[in-house]
């Protein structure tokens, strides 16, 4: 999905409130940006449902682009909770890409602990225990 200014809060910093979201700020005449774009849509289709991906094309965004001081595409930066939570530059293989979007996802614990406190607030002690 490709995002601007106008729409950014919306699809990055609103949807990060519910799920990752990867913001890749690319341009088109960028050859790693090229080289890194069918990796990133790779990996995020595996992943659907849990990260969502967006792209920001620099050149026509440069007010996000100076906002998040990117001086250097690729650049990928991941926002959970309406804040960016981690980033990388450059094309880099698949399973490092791989490996930055298991970061985003949460742990057995914090969904155990997710879940527990949901049973908690619905009555269902002895479930929540």
């Amino acid at each position: 999905m490709d995002v601007t200014t106008p729409t950014f809060e919306a699809e990055v910093l609103e949807a990060s409130r519910t799920l990752p979201v990867v913001a890749d700020f690319w341009a088109p005449w960028c050859g790693p940006c090229r080289a890194l774009t069918p990796t990133l849509e790779k990996v995020a289709k595996d992943y659907a449902g849990k990260v969502k991906l967006v792209k920001i094309n620099s050149d026509e965004n440069q007010e996000l682009a100076a906002a998040f001081n990117i001086r250097s595409i690729p650049s990928v930066i991941a926002f959970k909770d309406g804040r960016p939570a981690a980033q990388f530059m450059g094309a880099v293989p698949e399973s490092q890409v791989r490996a930055f979007f298991d970061k985003l996802l949460p742990s057995e614990s914090e969904l155990a602990l997710a879940e527990a406190e949901a049973l908690y607030e619905a009555g269902a002690l002895d479930e929540a225990e």
